[in-house]
């Protein structure tokens, strides 16, 4: 039997002072005071800004795989952590006719919400730009669906040698996994689709030396696109310990995208090795515009930061409305500190890339 999760209510949330005392507890005592200055101080009306342009829905806080670097599905899928059906269509109505870019996934697993197929179907009848990162666990019927909208289809696999996968990713099973990556590449170049397709590669400790496989088997099987993402954990002393194999993992991988043709994508560091040439993109370290571009609404309805799931959060749908979350003073006190020194410790060194798919939309 699996332990039990703590649930938070979906309907209401915590008010605004439990937000703030939430927030502010995390921070260091250093930026504490600004913060807490910054999040209660009243929101002129020429600072609001416009309601976003991208929005991330996770629909499912729980995960059928159990990987070591993210353990939310370590307790098996709790359907209990779903997205609600009314939160969903609310969202849709409310957010879809100001934004142009929907990602529908979180700290989990998408496809497992039983009504999935409906969220594909609303964004496509919105005209919307629409992602989705998967592990790809889902049938056969899903992946065409995933296709048919045109969505872009970022597929989480953290290595190229079938043991270590089946390590990284458990307890699926390597070439199970690699007949759905063939069926996805299948389908999708059928539709003329291929360039939606990337394989999303999250180093870590334990993967340094797969990225140059990851690139091979991305040419072997059609994946036109290798992003690399690294782990966010809160030390990350690992990486200078090992910078002269990650220098040389890289070197690899990008002789080997020159020569099978594959776009490899990194950011612009890992940790502090600085990374030039090409297929290194601007990260959201060394100046974010997230804040004002995109939100995340989480699957009990917390109003949050951006896809790198920051914690800080804006507030509840249900309880204070979208306008409130996103032009309240929670939200532009983070606005006003993200690029700043005093910016959110969970920011520090952040790795996200921006204009990964700006080439896909261009086909949209």
């Amino acid at each position: 039997m699996h332990r039990a999760l703590p649930l938070i209510n979906q309907t209401r949330g915590a008010n605004v002072l439990e937000i703030v005392q939430r927030n502010g507890h995390v921070l260091p005592s250093d930026r504490r005071d600004a913060w807490m200055s910054e999040m209660t101080r009243p929101v002129r009306s020429a600072e609001r800004v416009p309601w976003p342009e991208r929005i991330i829905l996770e629909l499912a806080n729980t995960c059928n795989l159990d990987c070591p670097m993210c353990r939310v599905g370590e307790f098996g899928v709790a359907s209990e952590r779903f997205m609600s059906r009314d939160l969903f269509e609310q969202v849709a109505d409310e957010l879809f006719p100001h934004a142009r870019e929907v990602r529908l996934n979180g700290l989990g697993e998408a496809t497992l919400v039983p009504w999935f197929h409906d969220c594909l179907e609303r964004v496509s009848r919105a005209g919307m730009h629409g992602e989705i990162i998967t592990n790809l666990t889902c049938d056969d019927e899903t992946i065409s669906r995933l296709v048919a909208a045109r969505f872009v289809v970022l597929v989480s696999w953290d290595a190229a040698t079938p043991s270590l996968f089946e390590k990284l990713r458990r307890p699926a099973r390597f070439e199970s996994q690699l007949a759905k990556l063939r069926m996805l590449f299948a389908v999708a170049d059928s539709a003329k689709l291929r360039d939606h397709l990337h394989l999303l590669f999250t180093l870590q400790r334990g993967n340094i030396d797969e990225l140059s496989g990851m690139v091979q088997l991305a040419a072997d099987v059609g994946i036109p696109n290798v992003l690399v993402n690294v782990v966010k954990l809160q030390d990350e002393s690992w990486i200078a310990a090992v910078a002269a194999r990650i220098e040389s993992a890289l070197d690899d991988a990008r002789a080997e995208a020159g020569r099978t043709g594959v776009h490899l994508t990194l950011p612009d560091h890992i940790g502090p090795l600085r990374l030039h040439g090409s297929g290194v993109l601007p990260s959201s370290a060394a100046g974010c515009d997230r804040p004002l571009r995109e939100v995340v609404i989480r699957w009990n309805g917390e109003v949050t930061v951006c896809n790198m799931f920051n914690p800080y959060t804006y507030g509840h749908l249900g309880r204070h409305g979208f306008e409130r979350c996103w032009n309240g003073s929670i939200a532009q006190a983070f606005r006003r500190l993200v690029n700043t020194h005093k910016k959110h410790p969970y920011c520090e060194g952040c790795h996200y890339v921006h204009g990964v798919y700006e080439q896909t939309r261009t086909i949209l």
